[in-house]
């Protein structure tokens, strides 16, 4: 047999040594840490993400498939130092080596810190956190939706919350998973649907609470997850965030509208406690009973007092007092006219005689007369009248109407020439 024969008898194929080295590599480095910066990263549409890490000397290829992806808590980016975990491979397809990773973490802080962080970072610069944009809770809430999960303890320590403090409160449930792969997406879906059912009027809702009861970081992470910060940041209605106990800090609670340490606090929070509201309106009720017997105290003293005044005690009083004033008026007035009277008495006989002596009538019982014609004016020459005519003349006892017969001249004699 030649060597070519022998050579080809027991060559390899391609794809039988890339499966034996395969084999080989899985056995000797099935879940080994690798550790190095991020040069190169892609993701693909399918979510499948392609990355090269390098250290100063060299660099490997690794693959993160989606499955895997969704683990994984932080964004990757490149100048990122890393920590992969995952099998060594030869890619088929291509020959090349890399690195099949099952979990990541960053190098210097958690992975889950590096997520909140990265996160947060993004949020704030979209004016998520803002306050200027959290909007005021209503006083007396007619109706509350609770999105928690109906088998927490956090439903049932709320619902006895509520009775306990706002029996009046209606509440409505819609029951997510707080925890695990699904709940992110059942929580904002939650947010949404209770948006657009209220916004189309088919349930008329005051505010939302979004509560879980305590838990680890882990268990508390779905608060921490974008899709539920955008979904309680684009919420028309006011939002409570009630995650963890107290120490608890997640992503959710910034966004909100208000942050309650605690579920049962939430419930205490957004509604009046009905015991204290009583003992309030009892207070009130008191000083304005005490407020208002004072006034009515002291209206009754000024009333009193306007009472013992003279005017009201003695009317009479100042009715004669002003009666007495008028009739000293009534005095001086008839004092004053009866001298003024005097006064004048004599001016007025003057020109009374003064009247008389030019009264033409007066002339007439000196036995002067004055003659009219018809018309009504006086005749005052034999010229003015003729035979025939009726004349008037007025004496001073009367009037006699006569007939011109005839005139003659009376005029004195001429002078001889």
């Amino acid at each position: 047999m030649s060597i070519e024969q022998d050579a080809a008898k027991n060559a390899y194929s391609v794809t039988e040594l890339i499966s034996i080295t395969n084999e080989l590599l899985d056995l000797q480095f099935r879940g080994v840490w690798v550790q190095g910066e991020i040069s190169e990263y892609t993701q693909s549409a399918a979510g499948h993400i392609y990355l090269t890490i390098k250290d100063a000397q060299s660099q490997i290829s690794a693959v993160i498939y989606r499955k895997s992806s969704l683990r994984i808590r932080f964004k990757m980016k490149v100048g990122l130092e890393i920590l992969l975990n995952g099998n060594i491979q030869i890619y088929p397809n291509k020959g090349t080596f890399q690195l099949q990773v099952e979990n990541a973490l960053p190098v210097g802080e958690g992975a889950l810190d590096l997520a909140y962080r990265q996160l947060r970072e993004e949020l704030e610069a979209r004016g998520y956190f803002q306050p200027q944009r959290k909007r005021k809770l209503p006083s007396m809430p007619k109706h509350i939706a609770l999105v928690t999960s109906k088998q927490g303890a956090a439903f049932q320590d709320m619902l006895q919350q509520f009775r306990n403090n706002w029996p009046l409160a209606q509440l409505s449930l819609y029951s997510v998973a707080v925890q695990g792969d699904t709940a992110k997406n059942e929580i904002a879906e939650a947010i949404r649907y209770l948006n657009r059912w209220h916004h189309h009027g088919k349930l008329k809702l005051d505010l939302i609470i979004v509560a879980r009861g305590g838990g680890s970081r882990e268990d508390l992470w779905a608060f921490n997850e974008e899709i539920v910060c955008r979904a309680i940041f684009e919420s028309r209605l006011p939002i409570v965030s009630a995650v963890g106990h107290e120490t608890d800090y997640s992503l959710s609670d910034e966004v909100a509208d208000k942050r309650a340490t605690t579920p049962t606090q939430a419930a205490t929070d957004t509604v009046p406690n009905r015991r204290e509201l009583w003992r309030n309106l009892t207070d009130i009720r008191q000083r304005m009973d005490a407020e208002l017997k004072d006034l009515i105290a002291a209206r009754q003293k000024l009333l009193d007092q306007i009472a013992r005044r003279p005017c009201f005690l003695r009317p009479l009083d100042k009715v004669a007092e002003h009666q007495e004033k008028l009739e000293r008026v009534q005095v001086r007035i008839n004092r004053a006219m009866t001298k003024l009277i005097a006064a004048n008495a004599d001016k007025i006989r003057t020109y009374a005689d003064r009247l008389v002596g030019v009264n033409p009538l007066a002339v007439l019982t000196r036995g002067y007369s004055v003659t009219t014609n018809r018309a009504g004016h006086a005749v005052r020459s034999i010229q003015e009248v003729q035979e025939g005519e009726e004349i008037i003349t007025t004496v001073g006892d009367g009037v006699i109407k006569s007939i011109v017969q005839s005139t003659s001249d009376n005029s004195p004699a001429k002078p001889l020439s």
